[in-house]
């Protein structure tokens, strides 16, 4: 509902635009220059401003959406890395662990670590003891990243809000440090 006075090929008065929100109309004017470039007033038709207008839309979209990752991991229980894990029991403290193939790793971190040179140990720690222990990630490997390294060093094209659910997700199955007296803890590293 857009409309300009022209006389005698010459912008004259101002241009109206009507626009409903929320069931209230408003009119907003905007002086006849504000809208015209060096050329003159713009003759093309209403149905080609609207055309022009849907497809830059779209494209701003599609770009979005090209730029945009999702983070979109598969749940551990649907994966049987857990299966295949082997154990060892010794004074009460029993260790599980299995290694994730560069498949699996992908499924579960939606991340292609293996790229990096990260394998991820998956490590079940049953604590049968009076005593609480102390888990040293360290101790197991010196090349050891933690959880939100290693969301860093995956986080590729995307932006510092959407890397949050992404490190979140590392560093919440990430192998606690403390496993308390009588308890079962399990993570990765």
């Amino acid at each position: 509902m857009a409309g300009i006075q022209v006389d005698e090929g010459r912008p004259r008065g101002i241009l109206e635009i009507a626009k409903r929100t929320h069931s209230v109309e408003q009119k907003l004017t905007i002086p006849a220059s504000d809208h015209l470039d060096a050329g003159g007033p713009d003759r093309r038709s209403p149905m080609k401003r609207r055309v022009k207008s849907l497809v830059s839309m779209a494209a701003i979209v599609v770009f979005s959406a090209a730029c945009t990752s999702t983070f979109n991991p598969t749940p551990m229980d649907q994966l049987d890395f857990k299966e295949r894990a082997q154990s060892r029991t010794r004074d009460g403290i029993t260790v599980k662990t299995s290694v994730l193939s560069a498949e699996e790793a992908q499924l579960a971190f939606d991340s292609n670590l293996y790229k990096k040179d990260i394998q991820p140990v998956w490590v079940e720690v049953t604590n049968a003891t009076e005593d609480a222990m102390i888990f040293a990630a360290r101790g197991i490997d010196d090349e050891y990243y933690a959880p939100l390294e290693v969301a860093q060093m995956n986080k590729g094209n995307w932006n510092k809000k959407s890397t949050r659910p992404k490190g979140m997700f590392f560093y919440d199955n990430t192998m606690p440090y403390g496993v308390p007296a009588g308890e079962t803890v399990s993570g990765f590293v």
